[in-house]
């Protein structure tokens, strides 16, 4: 099947009965117990991965930004924009042959009724309580304050049964000074953080302004929650951009999207790691100009997954780069954790593989299941009324250099 147009943007009800979106989404306990450790996936050369099969599970009618599995792999973590536009953060539910179900987590934060951005959500590792990032209430901006830009935000955490919210950062709401913080993760003992703040200079190229990776000791003092110990990492040349993708499971190295080039603008930004002290800094793309972000630790760290341009004919993309969100293209690439063996996944923009989908689109957020087989992504393009939309995948990943790729298109129940 080479035509998912129809099924992501006019939702066509006529596919076959018995789809088994379940089957591909139930987790393997026996692997997420040792954090994939024992899977072929982790064990071999990045030269034997490859893809198995695509399961679209949602129709891609909103925008989503960011996406994260549940730590028993049985559901996601996704903000996804909102009938007023504003983006929240949503509980994803997939059941065999239905289309995904959205349980809203996040509400302008406990009983308030205000609305604001909330997402760039992750759960804590014991899957009780998830952090996450939100518009300052006293904020009246919109496009800035999106999940991935950050700016007004602040870090919060939220138990899962919505009883409780925390603020967790005091970034004060400044416009001659636009601070912000975005892209939070937790390391996997659940004891320290890891994201990315907006430190509210400008610079003339970056539309992001400057930007440091943050890290920080999580801990609960007297039922709140807190971090202390907080450090700031400046690495490289420039400071336009960077964009903290992660742990590695070890919690011993800091994974992150970086434009490391003075030479560069910062969409030329690349996959980078280094100790979580600041040491040790490795650029493991190098690619000139190439979009190189999003990137992520397979769950026991023997693989790097990451999204970039690389071989795509990107044009010109705006003054300053603003331009991106809609002219980007890009594509899954898998890596060693050195670097070495890269190669790439999926092929959303080749008219001639069996995930292609029939417009340019480029691969955004995505996260491993604790399987260490699958991987749940995003995919961003345009719609024939020039709106940004999104939906999701659930890729599945071989070692077998034969099969071809099988393809599940979203799921419709017929009434």
């Amino acid at each position: 099947m080479r035509r998912f147009q129809h099924f992501l943007v006019h939702s066509l009800p006529s596919l076959m009965a018995g789809i088994a979106v379940a089957a591909i989404l139930a987790p393997q306990f026996a692997l997420a117990q040792d954090g994939g450790a024992g899977n072929p996936i982790e064990t071999q050369r990045a030269i034997r991965v490859r893809l198995l099969s695509v399961a679209f599970v949602d129709q891609g009618t909103v925008d989503m930004e960011t996406i994260a599995w549940a730590p028993d792999g049985k559901s996601l973590l996704v903000d996804r924009r909102g009938g007023n536009q504003f983006f929240g953060i949503n509980k994803m539910s997939i059941s065999e042959g239905k289309p995904a179900e959205y349980t809203v987590l996040t509400r302008g934060r406990g009983n308030r009724p205000v609305q604001k951005h909330e997402g760039n959500a992750a759960w804590a590792p014991d899957g009780k309580s998830f952090i996450f990032c939100a518009q300052n209430d006293n904020d009246n901006s919109f496009k800035p304050a999106e999940p991935g830009y950050g700016i007004q935000n602040n870090l919060w955490l939220a138990d899962a049964e919505q009883k409780s919210f925390w603020q967790l950062t005091n970034i004060p709401t400044s416009y001659s000074a636009n601070r912000g913080v975005s892209s939070p993760q937790f390391s996997r003992d659940g004891k320290r953080l890891f994201w990315t703040e907006c430190l509210g200079k400008v610079g003339l190229e970056a539309i992001w302004g400057e930007r440091a990776l943050m890290t920080g000791t999580f801990s609960m003092a007297n039922g709140r929650p807190q971090i202390s110990d907080i450090k700031k990492f400046q690495p490289g040349v420039k400071q336009d951009f960077y964009e903290s993708c992660g742990f590695s499971p070890d919690g011993k190295k800091l994974l992150f999207a970086a434009n490391m080039s003075e030479e560069r603008p910062w969409y030329g930004s690349d996959i980078c790691v280094m100790d979580d002290n600041g040491q040790n800094l490795r650029n493991l793309t190098q690619t000139e100009d190439v979009w190189d972000r999003y990137a992520s630790f397979s769950p026991a760290g023997s693989k790097i997954t990451w999204c970039s341009s690389n071989g795509m004919n990107v044009p010109y993309l705006g003054t300053g780069g603003k331009s991106w969100q809609t002219n980007m293209q890009s594509e899954l690439w898998i890596m060693n954790g050195d670097g070495s063996d890269k190669r790439q996944l999926t092929h959303f923009n080749d008219p001639g593989a069996p995930e292609f989908l029939d417009r340019k689109c480029y691969v955004g957020s995505h996260a491993w299941n604790p399987d260490g087989r699958r991987i749940a992504a995003i995919l961003h393009h345009v719609n024939r009324q020039r709106v940004a939309v999104s939906t999701i995948c659930i890729l599945e990943l071989t070692t077998d250099t034969v099969a071809r790729v099988k393809v599940t298109p979203v799921p419709v129940v017929k009434k």
